[in-house]
């Protein structure tokens, strides 16, 4: 029992300490904001919300994705006071990820910063680390 103990507070204090948030230094590119435009819209449609509102909502994280490397390591998108749908950016490979790490719907709210939601290569987008 104690060793479980011991393996799962590991697992436990390692996972906190996963960084994510890492900045989009080309976030200003049209190949870039396409690219992030499609896979937040991607995302969305994947966990099963409408058309409208993945549309507009990705034309808005593309346009506002330089937020991230701004004002923290995430970028919230209200809606409304009661629908947010939390996004992140991690290097990968020679481009980035985009991360849906997070979402409040009406009353019921999620966070996953460990294994995300969801999460889609954007390789036109050039990320570097938080400083």
């Amino acid at each position: 029992m104690k060793i479980i103990l011991v393996i799962f507070t590991i697992l436990f204090i390692s996972g906190c300490s996963v960084k994510y948030g890492t900045k989009i230094v080309n976030s200003n590119t049209k190949s870039c904001k396409s690219d992030l435009a499609r896979a937040t819209y991607t995302m969305l449609i994947e966990a099963d919300e409408n058309e409208k509102l993945s549309s507009a909502i990705s034309q808005y994280v593309a346009e506002k994705v330089y937020l991230i490397k701004n004002h923290g390591h995430v970028l919230t998108v209200s809606v409304n006071p009661w629908n947010k749908f939390i996004f992140s950016t991690r290097k990968y490979e020679e481009g980035c990820k985009l991360l849906y790490i997070g979402y409040t719907k009406d009353n019921f709210s999620y966070m996953n910063t460990l294994t995300y939601i969801n999460e889609k290569p954007i390789y036109s987008c050039y990320c570097a680390e938080m400083e």
